[in-house]
């Protein structure tokens, strides 16, 4: 100090150097948590406050959605659909016999009706059936389950909080965005747009119902979605995340034959993707693209042996040659004539589901619900709009984030759509990434205006919960349900049957019943044994091969007088009156007079007869 300069009292210094020294640990902690500055509006993880907030109403939303998806399985859709009965024979058998009803030990595709049938469905079905066996609610059980998963995937996909990735420039690292550019959308940093997606989801009506139908091609969305996780997580710079996404992509040519053609396509793309934003190195392309071709060799074999005529494999695995065309061949337009102007059709039919609630074209009842859209009304407007904002960004702002590995994947899906001849279950990869663009959609072009936003959203879940009360108090009555395939009293006739019948009775049921040996099999849970050494094949060499005879059970008109017990179609326009509905076949044959004699016995739409 230059001479005369205070040095100050030894007291204040002392007051100084403690209010200069860092406070104790208790003051410390709550003086740095006042001081910390608040999180800016575009910060990653927000508020603790708000992400449980967003936790809570994610929450809300999977739980209700599980109990819309499992709330009276076994009885809503009612009845059991063929392929439903044979997914779930087939992992019964597996399961307690090892071989399928085509005497197949665990094949690579099942043999099923004589044009085969994907595998993948009742494989992951046979710990559920060995747990609570063979029954309705539990071949469903696993489609109820992944689609209720496929909630918790798509929310954590739509609510992916990463910046807008700049696309990479050859030879060095990606370039650092210019001033203003953008990082992602705000509502996408804020969760909002996840919320407004799983919502949309929740109460989609072709979701509700795809996840209440054990049908093979319905697996397919989640396996695809569930790949799509794994390729968009934070980390998916990691071999170990890459492999797991590469791994269960491939695998869906195992779910359904339409992946056949989609998920190299798809995954040629992510890998694009990958590389744009310097995360494939080449080493490890090399190494995925091995795994993948791997993965999918057992059903590359498969397509040679069908296709070149060769013979079946059995070694451990089996791999039939089917005995009729190829479903493939048969869901496809590469295999036909006019294949340009099939797919232009196919195209327009997607449109139209994605537009109109009931458009004048083939559907099924099991997809789809009259008088309600597949996604929801005019779908297809938003979703124009949200994929379009996304390609002009990818364009001009070189963004290659999650909605860019979205927009490949419905881009993929289109492509896979026009070649394929079409029904909502056949093309249904089409219909999540559509889902999350409109979603998109809504968000763009309501953004500015939130009570719009909101609007929006709230006019969705009406129309969503209008659906869901709809479908569990009116979907049964539905004429189209309650047809030739679906009659959901057969279960019923046939304990009776088997409870009054003798070993050595013989069994009839009316054709009214289509592939009613199936349901059969089902109902009976007969030996796969049993069935291969006793069954009779009108039509071995077709792809619907038509079993008239298995055991004591005979399914063809013209034996109809030598059964001792007959399950027939009761008339449903006389409910509970016991008046039989013959089939044309049935009613040239039948010896009516010997009929009257036989005791009757109804059980709902079908009228059982006890000749002996």
């Amino acid at each position: 100090p230059s001479p005369g300069q205070s040095q100050g009292h030894a007291f204040l210094r002392t007051q100084e150097s403690r209010a200069a020294s860092p406070p104790p640990s208790f003051l410390r902690t709550q003086e740095s948590k006042a001081a910390s500055p608040p999180p800016s509006l575009g910060q990653s993880q927000g508020h603790a406050f708000l992400r449980t907030q967003e936790s809570r109403a994610a929450l809300v939303l999977v739980l209700t959605g599980a109990v819309v998806r499992l709330l009276w399985l076994g009885e809503i859709p009612a009845g059991l659909y063929m392929d439903e009965a044979s997914i779930g024979y087939e992992a019964w058998a597996l399961g307690h016999y090892g071989i399928t009803r085509n005497g197949y030990a665990w094949p690579v595709n099942f043999v099923a009706w004589g044009g085969g049938q994907s595998a993948l469905y009742a494989y992951l079905s046979i710990p559920l059936i060995a747990a609570f066996d063979l029954t309705v609610w539990s071949t469903r059980l696993l489609m109820a389950v992944t689609g209720t998963a496929s909630l918790l995937l798509f929310w954590r996909i739509a609510a992916r909080d990463q910046p807008a990735t700049p696309l990479r420039r050859r030879g060095g690292a990606p370039p650092p965005p210019s001033p203003g550019q953008s990082q992602g959308h705000a509502f996408l940093r804020t969760q909002e747009f996840g919320l407004l997606a799983l919502a949309l989801l929740t109460f989609c009506p072709w979701h509700i119902m795809l996840s209440r139908w054990a049908l093979d091609c319905n697996l397919l969305p989640f396996v695809v979605l569930l790949a799509v996780y794994c390729f968009t997580r934070p980390d998916n710079d990691r071999l170990g995340i890459q492999a797991a996404g590469v791994f269960v992509l491939s695998l869906s040519v195992y779910a359904y034959t339409a992946a056949y053609c989609f998920a190299p396509l798809f995954l040629a793309l992510v890998f694009g993707w990958l590389r744009m934003q310097g995360k494939l190195p080449l080493r490890h392309f090399w190494l995925l693209s091995t795994l993948s071709l791997l993965t999918v060799l057992p059903i590359l074999l498969s397509l040679a042996i069908n296709w070149f005529d060769w013979g079946e494999i059995r070694a451990g695995i089996s791999i039939p040659k089917f005995p009729g065309m190829p479903r493939y061949e048969q869901i496809s337009t590469v295999f036909g004539g006019r294949f340009l102007a099939h797919v232009v059709e196919s195209l327009l039919y997607v449109v139209k589901l994605l537009t109109l609630t009931d458009p004048d074209v083939f559907t099924l009842h099991f997809n789809k619900m009259s008088h309600f859209a597949v996604l929801f009304p005019f779908a297809s407007v938003p979703l124009a709009v949200g994929l379009g904002v996304t390609l002009a960004r990818a364009v001009t702002r070189r963004e290659c984030g999650v909605p860019l590995l979205m927009a490949l994947w419905l881009i993929a899906a289109f492509v896979n759509a026009s070649i394929t001849i079409v029904n909502i279950s056949r093309v249904n990869v089409v219909w999540l990434p559509a889902l999350y663009f409109a979603a998109l959609g809504v968000c763009y072009a309501c953004r500015r205006w939130r009570a719009v936003l909101t609007l929006a959203v709230v006019a969705y879940l009406i129309y969503g919960g209008w659906f869901v009360q709809t479908y569990f108090t009116q979907y049964n009555n539905d004429r189209g349900v309650i047809d030739h395939y679906t009659f959901h009293d057969l279960q019923p006739a046939i304990a009776s049957v088997v409870e009054h019948a003798d070993p050595n009775d013989t069994i009839y049921v009316t054709p009214f019943v289509r592939d009613a040996y199936m349901l059969t099999l089902f109902h009976t849970k007969t030996p796969p044994q049993t069935y291969l050494n006793t069954r009779v094949i009108a039509n071995p060499h077709s792809p619907f091969q038509d079993v008239t005879a298995f055991g004591r059970f005979m399914f063809t008109p013209e034996r109809i007088n030598e059964a001792d017990h007959l399950i027939l179609s009761a008339d449903p326009r006389q409910p509970h009156s016991g008046v039989i509905t013959l089939e044309a076949r049935e009613s040239a044959v039948l010896d009516t007079a010997a009929m009257a004699t036989c005791a009757h016995e109804q059980h709902g739409h079908f009228v059982v007869l006890h000749c002996t």
